[in-house]
């Protein structure tokens, strides 16, 4: 198996609620958001997620679709790798660039995350 490449920084859960406007408890059951988890750590969200108004919209609709087939560490290493549908681009760098997330939807059901 090929190895997890996972995009930082990371937020602590009372950072991401600040920056998604919201509650501190809430952000765990927001299935738009990726977190990390373990024993030894507390959970971490990707930065990326979010922007100057809060929660990036378009990649929260990407996720929230991926998380019913993908668990959150697939899908945050798939986001992160270059994609050929997406003129070799990850789908972070495709969104990042302005463009739609329905070629996203359509490298996903190609080659989603695994």
């Amino acid at each position: 198996m090929t190895e997890r490449v996972l995009i930082g920084p990371f937020l602590t859960r009372a950072d991401a609620a600040v920056r998604a406007g919201i509650r501190s408890r809430p952000v765990r059951l927001r299935p738009d958001l990726l977190r990390i988890t373990s024993h030894w750590l507390p959970e971490a969200y990707f930065e990326f997620q979010f922007d100057d108004d809060g929660v990036r919209q378009e990649l929260a609709d990407v996720i929230e679709t991926l998380k019913s087939d993908h668990d959150d560490l697939a899908i945050a290493d798939w986001l992160s790798r270059p994609h050929s549908h997406l003129n070799t681009l990850s789908p972070l760098g495709w969104l990042d660039a302005g463009n739609s997330t329905r070629r996203i939807a359509e490298a996903a059901a190609r080659e989603g995350p695994t």
